[in-house]
């Protein structure tokens, strides 16, 4: 019997993708320096405090600065591509094309 949330598959299969590498990447860390707060004999807590703070919090941020990068550089560029007579106004924003299927707001 299971009691509590199912959940998607992909999101099952990237956990374990996550744990795997983690696994994987720790002994590769530690043996390059890069983990210097684990010691042998930490509880999980303090391990996994101590990993985040050493390697996964400033490689989460570096991750998360580049996704915003991209981000920004697709909206930039987008917008340097407007093509001449498809520049909106404010007005147009609240008259959709006929046949669109939307609703007022108010």
């Amino acid at each position: 019997v299971f009691i509590g949330m199912v959940l998607p598959f992909w999101a099952v299969i990237g956990g374990l993708v996550g744990i795997l590498i983690t696994v994987i990447a720790n002994p590769i860390l530690y043996n390059n320096g890069i983990l210097t707060r684990w010691h042998p004999g930490m509880e999980t807590v303090d391990t996994l405090f101590a990993n985040n703070f050493d390697f996964y919090m400033s490689f989460s941020i570096g991750l998360g600065l580049a996704i915003a990068f991209v981000g920004i550089w697709h909206v930039a560029r987008s917008f340097g591509k407007q093509h001449k007579g498809e520049k909106g106004s404010l007005r147009d924003l609240f008259r959709p094309p006929p046949g669109r299927g939307d609703f007022n707001f108010w």
